[in-house]
This record gives C-alpha cells, structure tokens and sequence, in this order.
C-alpha cells in the first residue's frame, strides 16, 4: 500500500504465495514420404506446432527423424519416427512435447513381361530361356513333364515359370508368368578327309573331320558296311 494518509488506519500482514507456469504443448509431427523401392530414402522432414515468442529449434539444437527403409528389403510401409535428439534444454524445459510418427510409403518396381528367348542351340551348358533379373525368379520344367524342375542343358522344349520378388510388379498387374521355351539340336558336320586309293595291298583307312561338336560331347568311329575290319582290296566302301 502507498500513501501516507492510510498508513494508519491499516494493520498490513503479508502473506506468502505461489504461482505457476505451466508448461506449453508442443506438437513435432513427422510428415508423410513416399519412395520408390530401391530408390534412395528421401529427406526425412517435419513440422512443429507450439512454439511462441521466438524459440525455434536450431541446426545442432534439434529433432531426430529416422526410418528403417534402406531400399534393400520391401515393405509396403515404413515408419518414419521423430524423437527428442539434441533438442535444447530451455525447450525441454518449457514444452511439453508430443511427437507423431509418420509414414513412408514404398512404390513397387514395375516390369515389362519377359518374353521367350529365340535361337538357343545345344552348347553342354546350362541356357537361360527368360531374361534374368533382379525383380523374379525362374524356375524350368520339361514340357510334358511338369512336376519336375530341370536345368536346362539338353536339347528340348522347356517351361519356364517367372515369380515376382517382393517389390516388383508387371505392368498389367498380373502375377505368375509362364514362358515355352526351346533349345535346339546342335547341327554337327561330319566330313571324310580321304575318298580315294589306289591298291597296294596294305590297309586303307579314312579320317573322320567332325565340327560344331561340343567338346567332349562326341566320340565318332569308323566301320565298313561289309562287315570287316580291313579295308584293302579295291572296291567301293559305305562308311
């Protein structure tokens, strides 16, 4: 109180008391993304709601925002999580803090259907009749013998069945592919490098020349139509 002229009348106690401030709300919210597989993560971002009189977070004064998406492993959705990091004492002092999770939303891969491979000829190793890659897996049966998966080295008409990965979609959206396929009978050349003799008396014989084999794969002998092992008179021989 203030004024001489009252000073009198009054008999003044004081009396000791509290008040409070309480703390503000604060709302940190992770804000929706969305990443095609395999693409690298986009920047992780969010928004703040509450801060007044200034305060704001700063570049090593902040949030952290992570998510478990690394383009490896496909998930439909990912969470995007927002936590206390290195938020400075004064705003954990003075705010109460929400923070809100946010969604990464990872697009399928799209892929063109594989069609059959043409003009495969028999070579002793393993063909591919479907183009390889990373978004399907191939597995090859026989045709005419479905329930059971080949490697396709011989000579013959296959199956080929493409799966989908995860991840991965056809542009037509449909799902399991089948594909024929066929490898074919190597063409094999065989010559003679002598046709002709004069008699001597002695043995005659003849060098079969083969091409387009595949190493190891053909062992070619010699025999006369008329049964004997020797070829030394004069005369004309089916070999």
């Amino acid at each position: 109180f203030t004024g001489e002229s009252n000073q009198g009348n009054y008999h003044i106690i004081f009396v000791d008391g509290t008040f409070e401030i309480n703390k503000r709300n604060l709302t940190i919210t992770a804000e929706n993304k969305n990443v095609k597989f395999k693409e690298s993560a986009p920047e992780y971002t969010y928004v703040v709601n509450g801060f007044v009189r200034g305060d704001a977070f700063t570049a090593d004064k902040k949030p952290a925002i992570s998510c478990g998406y690394d383009g490896t492993t496909y998930n439909e959705q990912y969470e995007i999580n927002v936590g206390q990091g290195t938020i400075d004492a004064h705003i954990l002092k003075n705010y109460d803090i929400t923070y809100v999770k946010g969604i990464l939303t990872v697009g399928k891969i799209t892929l063109s259907k594989p069609g059959p491979i043409h003009n495969i000829v028999f070579s002793g190793q393993e063909r591919h009749g479907v183009d390889p890659n990373d978004g399907y897996s191939v597995t090859n049966y026989l045709v005419g013998n479905p329930g059971v998966m080949v490697t396709p080295i011989d000579a013959g008409t296959y199956r080929a069945v493409v799966i989908l990965n995860n991840g991965y979609t056809w542009t037509d959206g449909a799902g399991q592919l089948e594909v024929e396929w066929t490898i074919a009978p190597r063409l094999v050349q065989l010559s003679l490098s002598d046709t002709s003799f004069r008699y001597d008396g002695t043995v005659k014989t003849v060098t079969v020349n083969i091409s387009g084999t595949v190493p190891g794969h053909v062992d070619v002998g010699v025999s006369y139509a008329e049964n004997t092992l020797s070829a030394t008179s004069a005369g004309t021989y089916a070999i």
